[in-house]
């Protein structure tokens, strides 16, 4: 069984590998990004886009149903058993479904903002922002296509994107603030960088599943069964987002710009220290998915592994954080602090990830949804109560 175990797992990480090529040249460039646009833009255009790409993370995750994570576990299934008519049904009718809904909502933010001006504190041109991110599938319906080559294990085809789209997203943005269109730069650099994993999302599935002989194919029984496994996850995924940006909001709508920027760089900071061991527990679930046996083994190792990837460095920005934000410059200084609490929220975070991951695989939907509960709802209560006593 050790042997198996040992073997399964090697797959994974191979995988995870290619993954995190992705991920460590894609937060690179985003580093690079953030690096060069803190020191020429102000820190509370800074927070404004932050805030932009916080509410559209929020609604993405609310109209996407959880189906981009429960999709997996059938394109996984499909795609083991040479049900390639299945894989096709699959991606296509989720994907077309996210857009569908990814639509409506930008066309119906529009509307509302033509009527009633401000939304979400948002003047009227960011709105325009933030529905054009919508529609495009910044983070959206484009996901589907990550879920589909995640749940085959074949990742690189996901790094291309990200590294493609980081590059553009790099270009554009500081081609346009050299030119004097700060906040415009900033955002027209995400919309493109939006649409092109957009389009390579969608075009290399589309390629693959044409290679292997399925051809174009919607199936209501596959979007109501995605749905109906997507729920087990939807409350847990929305919770977990408004964890991680209802922080940035907050300080946005009971502070000010210049508190959101500082927060949205130590956000990203740690989450691009992070990401690396994240990608092994990121694809362990998919393939725990389609498999009926050791799985429990699989995800234990999985997550030492991703343990002792994330310990060290979990560590060094709780007692170094400094280090970073006085590279960056003396402007993001007061950021270390909020580095150091962000790490400290790692270093468990591979064991609760696993626990989540492995009990979702095997249909514990209800200790999915409790552990989700669990670690999400104290944050969301004292986030109000923490950001008020630092006005």
């Amino acid at each position: 069984m050790f042997y198996r175990v040992k073997l399964s797992l090697s797959r994974v990480i191979r995988g995870a590998i290619w993954l995190s090529v992705g991920v460590i040249f894609s937060n690179f460039f985003g580093f690079i990004y953030w690096l060069i646009v803190s020191r020429i833009v102000e820190v509370g255009l800074v927070g404004k886009v932050a805030a932009i790409l916080g509410i559209e993370a929020l609604i993405v995750g609310f109209i996407g149903l959880g189906v981009s994570v429960s999709v997996q576990k059938f394109i996984s299934a499909a795609y083991s058993r040479r049900d390639y008519e299945g894989l096709s049904q699959y991606y296509y009718s989720t994907t077309t479904l996210l857009f569908t809904l990814s639509l409506t909502v930008g066309i119906l933010l529009l509307i509302l903002s033509l009527t009633y001006g401000e939304l979400f504190s948002l003047d009227p041109l960011s709105v325009i922002f933030l529905s054009i991110l919508i529609v495009c599938g910044f983070n959206g319906w484009s996901v589907i296509g990550q879920s589909f080559f995640n749940a085959i294990i074949k990742p690189e085809y996901t790094t291309l994107t990200q590294v493609s789209s980081s590059l553009i997203r790099l270009t554009i943005s500081l081609l346009l603030i050299y030119l004097g269109y700060g906040f415009l730069g900033l955002m027209m650099g995400y919309i493109v960088a939006g649409l092109t994993t957009s389009v390579l999302m969608l075009a290399l599935p589309i390629n693959m599943l044409r290679k292997l002989g399925a051809r174009f194919s919607l199936s209501i029984k596959s979007i109501r069964d995605s749905v109906k496994a997507g729920m087990a996850t939807w409350i847990p995924n929305i919770l977990t987002l408004l964890s991680q940006w209802i922080g940035v909001l907050g300080v946005y709508s009971m502070v000010g710009l210049a508190e959101t920027g500082l927060y949205f760089i130590a956000f990203m900071i740690a989450s691009v220290a992070m990401s690396l061991p994240q990608s092994i527990l990121t694809l362990s679930f998919p393939y725990i998915s389609g498999i009926s046996d050791c799985r429990k083994q699989v995800m234990a190792r999985a997550v030492k592994i991703s343990t002792s990837l994330m310990a060290p460095i979990a560590f060094f920005l709780i007692l170094y954080p400094s280090t970073i934000t006085d590279f960056i410059g003396e402007t993001y200084h007061e950021a270390s602090e909020l580095i150091r609490i962000l790490a400290l929220g790692y270093l468990v975070s591979p064991i609760n990830t696993g626990y989540v991951y492995y009990v979702y695989a095997i249909g514990r939907y209800g200790d999915v949804l409790i552990a989700g509960l669990t670690g999400t709802i104290p944050r969301l209560f004292l986030y109000p109560i923490m950001i008020s006593l630092h006005k």
